[in-house]
């Protein structure tokens, strides 16, 4: 009995060092997914519905991305409309369509 009463209080010392970790995470929807022994029709649409989240997910995602990389994006256009203009005075842009006689041969009048 000692012996036991020994090895009881020497756990009940050991536990005050203990830790014990809790990780919750919130469920923003919750789906339920077709079985396989679901008809067709089913699985189809929830492959559907399960596209259109990811779409509508993917597209919020993008604007979150370019809206951390606001300043990148505007002098990535910045650049791009300069380059345009510059090309556009230099002759090797112009924004004619050509016609069906219209060729690196054909005369122009």
């Amino acid at each position: 009995i000692e012996s036991l009463t020994t090895s009881l209080n020497e756990y009940d010392s050991l536990i005050s060092y203990s830790t014990i970790e809790l990780t919750l995470d919130e469920v923003g929807t919750i789906t339920t997914t077709p079985g396989e022994r679901d008809s067709l029709g089913a699985r189809m649409a929830a492959g559907v519905q399960s596209s259109f989240r990811g779409l509508i997910n993917g597209s919020k995602e993008l604007l979150v991305m370019l809206s951390y990389n606001l300043v990148l994006v505007l002098v990535v256009i910045v650049i791009v409309v300069a380059a345009v203009v510059i090309l556009r005075k230099k002759g090797m842009i112009s924004w004619k369509r050509k016609g069906p006689g219209d060729g690196p041969g054909t005369p122009t009048v």
